[in-house]
């Protein structure tokens, strides 16, 4: 798929990216609008979790993200954490001052499987 005229948001998304502390950046536009398009491209080359959320039960998708983290901060310990709080606390405490990107695509299959889990990003005092 060819990306065409996104030189905008990309260098927007890279300015967030160049803050200094976390961020919790939305991205949302009406479907087949090239969302993801956009946020492969951006996340290329940078240490990134990406994860296309379902409507899967919340252990098997939990499960799944817990082996996408291991694999990309190669650390066996995230997939023996339990809940999806705990594993970003985890990885917050973890990669201290190191730059990574957390990508949550289809967030809202998450949220729509198990309501709690917006909760678990507003304790980190993330800004959007």
């Amino acid at each position: 798929m060819r990306f065409i005229n996104r030189e905008k948001e990309l260098i927007a998304l890279e300015e967030e990216y160049q803050k200094s502390g976390s961020s919790f950046v939305i991205i949302y536009r009406r479907r087949r609008t090239g969302k993801t398009t956009l946020i492969k491209k951006f996340i290329e080359n940078k240490k990134a979790i990406y994860f296309l959320s379902n409507l899967q039960n919340i252990n098997i998708q939990l499960e799944e993200f817990k082996n996408l983290a291991s694999h990309v901060l190669k650390d066996e310990i995230i997939k023996s954490i339990k809940d999806l709080k705990a594993v970003f606390q985890y990885i917050s405490n973890t990669i201290k001052n190191e730059k990574l990107i957390i990508v949550i695509d289809e967030f809202q299959y998450l949220a729509e499987v198990d309501h709690s889990y917006p909760l678990c990003f507003k304790a980190y005092g993330m800004r959007r």
